[in-house]
């Protein structure tokens, strides 16, 4: 039943320092509506950043997200009238995008970040990341995911 596919931008969607969409967003958000899907993009990034990102693509966003925090989520797909049962969350980082769609009850999906260089405001978190999912991997509660650019 799901029916929106929220996802983080940076190192998810496209490497952190990727401004427009690139050929293999622009395929993935046709396949996507092809498919009765709808890719919102939800990140803690500014609004400048995401409209120039999303706009090409006509994609709605959520700037400013504040993640983990749930709460500008839930907001947002209350005043969209988005039913959090039609929703997987797809993100790169386990303290921020996983943490915020188990927060606010969605499916999570957890994928490897697309680039090993990153901004510097995610460097501390992913050396906790990593230990996180080292440790998750080994004792069977983490599924990894091999991704195909």
């Amino acid at each position: 039943n799901i029916k929106y596919i929220l996802s983080d931008l940076d190192n998810t969607l496209v490497g952190y320092d990727v401004p427009t969409p690139t050929d293999n967003v622009i395929k993935l958000v046709e396949e996507l509506k092809k498919n009765d899907l709808e890719l919102i993009v939800v990140s803690n990034n500014n609004f400048n950043r995401l409209s120039k990102f999303c706009n090409p693509c006509s994609l709605r966003f959520l700037s400013d997200a504040m993640k983990p925090f749930k709460k500008k989520l839930k907001q947002y797909l209350k005043n969209n009238n988005i039913n959090i049962n039609e929703c997987a969350f797809v993100g790169d980082q386990l303290l921020t995008d996983m943490w915020c769609a188990n927060k606010v009850g969605c499916i999570s999906i957890l994928v490897d970040p697309l680039q090993k260089k990153e901004s510097k405001f995610t460097f501390f978190n992913r050396k906790i990341d990593k230990r996180i999912r080292k440790k998750y991997l080994t004792q069977g509660k983490l599924v990894s995911i091999m991704r195909e650019d």
